[in-house]
């Protein structure tokens, strides 16, 4: 289920969808709270989901709000450690609650009962309205920083979840060392009962690669935040797995994190527990920077991340996340000939942190920590759609969990080290599930993959088949030796050590057959479509018939030009 625009994009989320309908090109401007309102509302009535009306009562609402995070800015002089904080300032200027109809309870002595309408807190979002000069600043401090054009924008009206409202207030309370009020303090009115999520920009960050222990340099990333010093890093786990010594490294590879106090040591308290912990308030979680898009090129659209992620057997998908204001696009920091993260990527700590179910808390190969209960790092969109990971122990509004969550990360204050892990994929599998298959999951794992990947083709547009097709170039060409022209030449089997592998081969025709079959399917339904409006009218559904028959016929010419590279590729 998809809500279109009026300029034509494609949205499967409505946060993203009012983020986008309110932006403004400048990125200090504009956006009528009153219209934001009434699109949230008619948006459940026109797909058919719980409607959403405006309370005006909710204690948020006119608060004051703020959200900080880190922006790593790769365009300063080469130096890869420019960073900065950017802080926006704003007000909760609506919240938008669930409207249910539910039918009473009725006995067979009463007459039926009408149903009638309630409202519940669960699933609230709030909009939120930055201020304009704070948007102004931000924009020049994020400067040319990935991800989308145009580059540092941040649209001015934005719908957020309600841990993320009851944060931003929170934290704004803290920035400001307002005297709280129990009748206006978030802090006072959020009980244990109300998840929480802050994020808390560091003091400073280094990120490097040192040689480890087996001679191999690996990242490290150093954060300094709320008088501690943490180190990430990349660790292996030698634990005598088998399967192979590519599959082996990329198994045994995870980010253990150590933790030492900035403190001289000398306090007449050095005994006291609270020493050994953290000072995070329940819900505060360290912003550790940016984890996807790290270049421009790695925000792709959807259908073509589907194609590139079946053809290298969905390696790519383990780094892969949504765009955080754009739905219709995947964040891909992975190589396109290989499918493993690429240059930049494989020198950065955060796309080493293994996902990991809830049940699987065993201590690591060394001895010297653990992995946690409960994931301690957690994947987040900034507001201006930059994917970041977070380190620390999420509050949902259940302290029992955040307690044992927060015991488990003990074991980086005595010394030792604790493995950072992630939740695990949407499917339920974690990176251990993923290496670890044996032979018959993989022909199963495979044949699924093939019958999804051809119903998803068999849905795609023109446009979608077009961004699949720029997608297979930048696999499978590469460009002309002329640097005066832009112009790209299809590899030539076996000319350079970088071409594909026999089974991305295989993958590849397969999917260059379906996309051809679609492509077929649509020319003639233009077709078809083009010979009944003939004679009446139409001029200008024939002029974007024209177009689109136009972007296909151009795509099937260069698809037939890839298979028969394809089928002429010498065998390893």
């Amino acid at each position: 289920l998809r809500a279109t625009s009026p300029d034509g994009r494609a949205f499967r989320s409505l946060e993203c969808a009012i983020a986008h309908e309110f932006r403004n090109v400048d990125g200090v401007g504009a956006g009528d709270v009153v219209d934001a309102v009434e699109a949230v509302e008619k948006f459940g009535a026109i797909v058919g989901s719980p409607q959403r009306s405006s309370d005006p009562d909710h204690f948020l609402v006119g608060k004051d709000y703020c959200a900080e995070f880190t922006v790593v800015n790769n365009d300063r002089g080469g130096v890869p450690n420019a960073f900065n904080t950017v802080v926006l300032f704003g007000k909760i200027a609506a919240c938008m609650r669930r409207r249910q109809r539910q039918r009473p309870s009725s006995s067979p002595s009463s007459p039926q009962i009408s149903p009638v309408e309630t409202t519940s807190e669960e699933d609230d979002v709030f909009i939120v309205q930055f201020d304009r000069d704070a948007l102004s600043i931000a924009r020049g401090i994020m400067g040319t920083t990935p991800p989308s054009p145009p580059p540092g924008i941040i649209p001015p009206i934005q719908l957020v979840t309600s841990e993320t409202a009851w944060g931003g207030c929170i934290s704004h309370e803290r920035r400001t060392c307002r005297r709280r009020n129990p009748a206006t303090s978030a802090i006072i009115n959020a009980d244990q009962a109300t998840p929480v999520e802050t994020w808390v920009a560091p003091d400073a960050r280094w990120e490097e690669t040192v040689q480890g222990p087996d001679g191999i340099r690996v990242p490290r990333l150093t954060v300094f935040a709320r008088g501690y010093k943490f180190v990430f890093e990349v660790r292996r786990q030698h634990d005598g797995c088998g399967g192979g010594k590519q599959r082996q490294r990329q198994r045994l590879c995870g980010v253990f994190a150590s933790c030492t106090s900035t403190g001289d040591g000398n306090n007449s308290n050095d005994d006291d527990d609270n020493d050994r912990e953290i000072n995070l308030k329940p819900g505060e979680l360290i912003d550790l920077g940016p984890y996807s898009p790290l270049l421009p090129e790695d925000e792709r659209p959807l259908p073509a991340f589907l194609v590139k992620n079946y053809i290298h057997g969905s390696r790519p998908g383990r780094w892969a996340v949504l765009s955080g204001l754009r739905d219709d696009a995947v964040c891909d920091i992975t190589d396109d000939r290989t499918g493993e993260p690429h240059a930049m990527a494989s020198e950065r700590v955060l796309p080493y942190v293994r996902r990991r179910r809830r049940r699987r808390c065993s201590g690591h190969g060394d001895g010297k920590g653990g992995r946690p209960s409960r994931p301690t790092a957690h994947l987040r969109p900034d507001h201006a759609g930059v994917v970041h990971l977070l380190f620390g122990v999420a509050y949902e509004g259940n302290w029992g969990e955040y307690e044992e969550g927060m015991r488990s990360l003990v074991p980086m204050f005595c010394g030792g080290a604790v493995e950072v892990v992630s939740p695990a994929a949407a499917d339920g599998r974690d990176d251990d599930d993923v290496m670890g298959r044996s032979e018959e999951k993989c022909i199963s794992a495979a044949a699924t993959a093939e019958r999804k990947i051809s119903r998803a083709i068999g849905a795609f547009r023109a446009k979608d088949i077009a961004a699949c097709n720029h997608q297979l170039a930048r696999m499978f060409d590469r460009p002309s030796s002329d640097s005066s022209t832009t112009t790209t030449t299809t590899t030539t089997p076996g000319d350079d050590g970088e071409f594909p592998s026999s089974p991305t081969i295989e993958r590849s025709r397969e999917v260059l057959k379906f996309l051809e079959k679609r492509m077929r399917k649509l020319l003639e339904m233009f077709r078809d479509a083009r010979s009944r409006s003939v004679g009446g009218g139409g001029g200008d559904n024939r002029g974007d018939l024209d177009e689109k028959e136009r972007i296909l016929v151009s795509t099937l010419d260069h698809s037939r030009r890839l298979s028969r590279v394809l089928d002429d590729r010498r065998p390893l």
